[in-house]
């Protein structure tokens, strides 16, 4: 096992795909979601992928033995006209559209199953990949993760799991919160015994500041571009 010594530079926004065609041309717009082509940066060929922390939809580059302030140069340089601005991941979209967070709403002891990635899992196959074993073994999932709608004032900041009830018994836990102020509610990512994950099934949400009355939802609030 090793990390591959390389850097991602996010291209993120309703301008993304344009930007990006400015600089390597119209082959990115046919990238699929969660796809990638290779592309030329200074003569050095890299990875362009469709993926990032933003609902709107854009790329990540993942560049290595380059320039980065090159490359960040020529970007704002091709989109001065589009106002380019260095920006961060939002929060509130993060959530809104599913976009999960490692060490957050996944963690070391849960499976691809669990996070709700079952569809990206080749379970009938052995590819040869770890553990793939153990996976076939838990292919059915005894909790997984789902979108929460939690009821009430804007919900107060989070650093720790909140419990998640029902008749008085933890049926999981929130791991990311929300005020969706597009959808005027808070909105969450929790993950969820079966036996409690059906769409309108009600929960209780255990805060700092008190319990708070919930509901499991059928889809996320935004569909990732």
């Amino acid at each position: 096992m090793h990390e591959p010594q390389v850097a991602p530079l996010g291209i993120q926004g309703p301008k993304a795909t344009e930007l990006a065609a400015r600089i390597w041309g119209d082959q990115v717009r046919d990238i699929r979601f969660f796809r990638y082509k290779r592309v030329d940066v200074h003569g050095t060929p890299m990875i362009l992928a469709r993926s990032g922390f933003s609902a709107q939809g854009g790329f990540e580059l993942y560049f290595e033995g380059a320039d980065g302030a090159a490359i960040w140069n020529d970007l704002m340089e091709a989109g001065r006209d589009l106002d380019v601005r260095a920006g961060s991941p939002i929060q509130a979209e993060r959530v809104e559209a599913g976009l999960l967070s490692y060490l957050a709403d996944i963690t070391p002891d849960m499976t691809p199953l669990e996070a709700g990635l079952g569809k990206l899992c080749e379970l009938d196959e052995d590819l040869g990949c770890v553990g793939w074993d153990a996976l076939r073994e838990k292919r059915a999932p005894e909790r997984q993760l789902r979108p929460i709608e939690i009821e009430g004032a804007p919900l107060p900041p989070q650093s720790v799991f909140w419990d998640v009830t029902a008749g008085g018994r933890r049926v999981g836990r929130i791991s990311s919160c929300c005020r969706a102020h597009s959808f005027d509610c808070n909105a969450a990512i929790g993950l969820i015994d079966a036996s409690h994950w059906e769409p309108g099934t009600a929960l209780v949400v255990h805060t700092p500041d008190g319990p708070r009355d919930a509901v499991v939802r059928e889809k996320f609030w935004r569909m990732l571009k």
